[in-house]
């Protein structure tokens, strides 16, 4: 052991290293769900990025209930790309103090300094974007498929298909894409 950092309230959900491997990034689940950039001889930070002031917050679970830090926002997917720049996709799933339903979920792309460069959408989605997969073409030019589910009440949004499947190319930030794919019959 080299070094050894803790993260107060945190789930450590992704964990990627620098293409040279002078940055540990990690992206947690807790009240923040924060990027983390870390110098990985020391673990001493770098940067940080506050997911949760863009796909909201909610509060620490109380009692015993071992599951309720999923309603927590968190960093789902965490992916280095060709040229060093970090995306992230953080997803936020909980019941409001009302005891509505709701979800928020949006791509991040920064720079290895931490510098937001590109986010998707502008504003975040009241979607679940899960199980994300960056893909590389031939010509350099890379994208995102992403799962689209939804848990929240009232209507999804117009632009995304629930239960499907969506394409975003990383270059210009923008859905290329969108399918809703039919279940298998008979349904588990």
């Amino acid at each position: 052991e080299i070094a050894r950092t803790t993260l107060p309230e945190a789930l450590v959900k992704q964990v990627a290293w620098s293409p040279d491997g002078r940055t540990l990034y990690a992206g947690e689940q807790s009240p923040d769900a924060t990027v983390h950039a870390f110098d990985p001889a020391t673990l001493k930070s770098k940067w940080t990025f506050r997911a949760a002031d863009h796909v909201g917050s909610s509060p620490l679970p109380e009692g015993e209930d071992r599951y309720a830090i999923y309603d927590l926002p968190g960093i789902y997917t965490l992916k280095i790309l060709g040229n060093g720049d970090v995306l992230a996709v953080a997803v936020h799933g909980w019941n409001d103090g009302s005891g509505t339903r709701r979800n928020q979920s949006q791509v991040f792309r920064f720079q290895p300094t931490g510098e937001v460069v590109g986010k998707w959408p502008e504003q975040a989605s009241s979607t679940l974007l899960l199980h994300s997969v960056v893909s590389t073409h031939d010509d350099g030019t890379e994208r995102l498929l992403m799962n689209t589910s939804r848990s929240a009440d009232g209507p999804p949004p117009p632009d995304l298909p629930n239960g499907g499947l969506a394409v975003l190319s990383l270059d210009t930030m923008a859905l290329e894409s969108v399918a809703t794919v039919k279940p298998l019959e008979p349904w588990f």
